[in-house]
């Protein structure tokens, strides 16, 4: 189950995971232009985001805002496929 706005994949760290999926330990976030490209810093905590996360065993899955307008049904099964899900999306 995807759960949004998560806020405890790090225990004693205050930040908040667009979306995951608790049990699998993987996290889905949405880079958008706004928050993520404009200041440096932004990016500097992405990375030692990711790179906490990854050290606490949890996968990140990073999409562009750009990309899932484009192609919201090419993102959703990526994550079906870290999942190890079937897709429940028929193709075109």
């Amino acid at each position: 189950m995807a759960v949004s706005e998560y806020k405890k994949a790090i225990p004693g760290r205050r930040f908040t995971l667009d979306v995951v999926f608790e049990q699998q330990k993987i996290a889905c976030e949405v880079d958008g232009w706004q928050f993520h490209g404009q200041h440096k810093a932004g990016f500097h905590r992405d990375r030692e985001k990711d790179k906490l996360l990854l050290l606490n065993g949890w996968r990140v899955l990073r999409f562009t805002a750009k990309e899932i307008n484009a192609d919201g049904i090419g993102c959703l099964r990526t994550i079906e496929r870290l999942l190890g899900l079937k897709s429940a999306i028929p193709l075109s």
